[in-house]
């Protein structure tokens, strides 16, 4: 083998190392997707009775929930929304049924949806 045929041969093992790196160390998609679960469960204790009245309303039809705890719902975001609500008794359809309430006795809306940032071009100065 020449000299040349060396250096096409590295540069092709080379390239082809440096291409598959970055595809073998990606994230796996529900690895991303996630949350840390001290943040979630953070961000309903930062409001004092929050879990507790949570944990006292569940399997109850009349929810007793102060704005507070309604308004901490509202914060979480939407990846530690659906972590949360799909804890043992914290389901899925309870976190609707505290949706509903919050919606009704204070005209609090749901948890904020995944925003998507688009990157835009600078504004031309000429």
């Amino acid at each position: 083998m020449g000299s040349s045929q060396t250096t096409v041969i590295l540069f092709l093992v080379l390239a082809f190392a440096m291409a598959a790196t970055p595809a073998f160390s990606v994230v796996r998609s529900d690895e991303r997707n996630f949350p840390n679960p001290s943040l979630c469960l953070e961000e309903i204790s930062n409001t004092p009775g929050c879990l507790s009245e949570l944990r006292s309303s569940l399997g109850h039809k009349n929810l007793n929930l102060r704005r507070g705890c309604c308004e901490a719902y509202k914060g979480m975001s939407q990846k530690c929304h659906t972590w949360f609500f799909n804890q043992g008794k914290y389901t899925p359809a309870y976190g609707k049924q505290v949706k509903k309430y919050c919606a009704q006795k204070f005209g609090i809306t749901s948890a904020p949806k995944s925003q998507v940032y688009h990157l835009m071009k600078e504004p031309s100065l000429h």
